[in-house]
């Protein structure tokens, strides 16, 4: 699958060979629950990043 990124097009699960993945996604913009999970993740992002594991959060709606 190709992906649109805020860091250019990937293809996935290619570009993340040999790593964990955390694909996680939401079901709408600005709900509170949204807010507070993308929040969670990236307040432990280092925490994954020291396992090996990336981290992708899919909007499936356009802003």
């Amino acid at each position: 699958m190709e992906v649109q990124t805020t860091h250019g097009r990937k293809k996935l699960p290619d570009e993340f060979k040999g790593k964990w993945v955390v694909l996680f996604n939401h079901p709408a913009d600005f709900t509170p629950v949204c807010t507070t999970e993308f929040v969670a993740f990236q307040r432990r992002f280092e925490e994954f990043k020291k396992l090996d594991c990336e981290l992708i959060g899919l909007n499936p709606f356009k802003s």
